[in-house]
């Protein structure tokens, strides 16, 4: 959808208490994840003041008045925690260039409250099905991710 122009979005929540809603409030993500600038750009408002933003630096230009991306990315760094990647590159050095989500999930990893283990348990289980070279190629992708934001 957002390569045609349209908008992508998803909230994920997790607490160790009920939550009573699905969606995250404007002002209270802990951290944003985009594969494309201007996708991170748009969600801003939802970042809370200590959050981080973590987006593809490779932009989606599929409108014609899509802004100047030097531009995008300036307002990106103006976040406090911000961390800027060539995920594309890297998924393809993973061998795997649709791996480019599990770049994100690994270089957000830092900034979540989640052990890193469990995270990459949770890719080869949601890959198992494909076979090993998938898993493998993603599990490559996720510490590729994270080696290029503990760099930086």
């Amino acid at each position: 959808m957002a390569q045609r122009g349209g908008i992508v979005q998803s909230h994920l929540r997790y607490a160790n208490r009920p939550l009573h809603s699905n969606l995250v409030r404007k002002g209270t993500a802990d951290l944003i994840l985009a594969l494309e600038p201007m996708e991170a750009l748009r969600y801003l408002p939802y970042l809370a003041p200590t959050g981080a933003v973590v987006a593809n630096t490779t932009p989606v230009v599929n409108i014609p008045d899509y802004p100047a991306e030097d531009d995008i990315l300036d307002e990106i760094r103006k976040q406090p925690i911000h961390r800027l990647i060539d995920a594309g590159a890297l998924a393809k050095e993973a061998g795997a260039l649709q791996a480019t989500n599990m770049v994100l999930l690994g270089a957000g990893c830092p900034f979540l409250d989640l052990p890193e283990d469990a995270l990459i348990e949770a890719v080869r289980d949601l890959f198992a099905g494909k076979g090993p070279s998938v898993v493998e190629a993603n599990v490559r992708a996720f510490h590729l991710g994270l080696e290029a934001v503990r760099a930086s």
